[in-house]
Order: C-alpha cells, then sequence, then structure tokens
C-alpha cells in the first residue's frame, strides 16, 4: 500500500470507486491533474476522462486516507512518445525476396481477414522493426506492384 506523497501514476481505489489518476506537485500541495474511472471501464469499457475539477479527483486529493494507491503495472513502453511511429530502422531497407515476401504476407492477410488486411499487415511489419508510417508505405509500393500486374 502507497501512500501519496510524491507525484506520479496512481490507480486509486476507494469504497466506492478505482481512478486511474496523475498526480502533479510535491507535497503537501499534490494535485490531481487528470484520471479515468475504471468503474466505467469495468463495466462496459467506457472511458470516462475526469478533468481536475471533478468530484471524484478533488476527493482522492482531499481525503487520500480513504484510498488505496498502487502503481499500474505498465511497461516501460509507456515512456515512449512516439508509440507505433518508433522504429529500429532509419531507412526502409529491404531485398526483392523480402518485397516478395511482404507480398505474399499481404495476400494472405486479404483473403484472410477482407475486413482488417491493412491493420494486420501493418502488425506485420511493425514487428519486423518498421514504423507505422514506414509501413504504410511499404503497403502503398506492394499496392502499386500488384496493381501494375493486374492483381489488383
Amino acid at each position: 500500500m502507497l501512500e501519496l506523497k510524491k507525484p506520479g501514476l496512481y490507480i486509486a481505489n476507494g469504497k466506492n470507486i478505482s481512478v486511474l489518476v496523475r498526480i502533479a506537485g510535491t507535497a503537501p500541495c499534490l494535485v490531481a491533474v487528470r484520471g479515468i474511472l475504471l468503474n466505467d471501464m469495468q463495466k462496459d469499457g467506457t472511458i470516462t476522462v475526469l478533468e481536475k475539477d471533478s468530484l471524484e479527483l478533488q476527493d482522492i486529493v482531499a481525503n487520500p486516507k480513504s484510498y488505496v494507491f498502487d502503481y499500474p503495472s505498465v511497461s516501460e513502453a509507456v515512456k515512449n512518445a512516439l508509440g507505433l511511429e518508433a522504429t529500429e530502422r532509419t531507412k526502409i531497407e529491404y531485398t526483392e525476396q523480402e518485397f516478395n515476401d511482404f507480398i505474399q504476407a499481404y495476400k494472405n492477410n486479404r483473403k484472410m481477414f477482407p475486413e482488417d488486411y491493412i491493420v494486420k499487415t501493418q502488425v506485420v511489419f511493425i514487428n519486423k522493426g518498421f514504423s507505422k508510417s514506414q509501413a504504410d508505405m511499404i503497403i502503398a509500393q506492394i499496392e502499386t506492384r500488384l496493381r501494375l500486374q493486374g492483381e489488383l
């Protein structure tokens, strides 16, 4: 059990609510900047954003002893500001054989997942170290090649 003494990201579990809350400032003048009401997320997947003037966040800061604070279980990935735009590769380089493999993966995803084959193909490229925008460029190149070959 943690005491609310420093800024950070916490899960505040109270008697009736659970909130993912961002705390800023320095003790004893801590401020709840924003939060997400986890009750709604658990109930039906609704994301209810709580602003700093919301009753829930004000109660957390005013009555911290009424809550049990825990750190959320997140990996170091949350510190990556680029998200899926992060890449291990600075250039888009691949061999003709790799490109043919990419084309085959695209074709397979198009057959197996006709509704969301683009997203499935993006995941293939992201797993190979490309960023999302690089994956989109490769998919555009694949579609150009397939159109030129009369397959699209």
